[in-house]
């Protein structure tokens, strides 16, 4: 069971998390709440923490295992 948040009623275009990700550019890294966040060169997104490192092919399921974890 996931919790939900406010944006997933508003839209994922308003929250601050989501447009961080979205804006990300090919080979970018940010680092948010402890999580480094990057956008790899083959368009994949990337979740690394002192606990885990994930992978996803878009956006969305790479938002999904942040809110995760958050």
């Amino acid at each position: 069971m996931t919790q939900t948040n406010i944006y997933h009623f508003l839209g994922l275009d308003d929250d601050p998390l989501f447009k961080k990700i979205k804006s990300l550019k090919k080979g970018e890294t940010i680092e948010v709440d402890g999580i480094l966040i990057k956008r790899n060169h083959f368009d994949y997104y990337e979740m690394e923490t002192d606990h885990e490192h994930e992978h996803a092919p878009d956006l969305i399921n790479i938002y999904k295992k942040i809110c995760e974890v958050i």
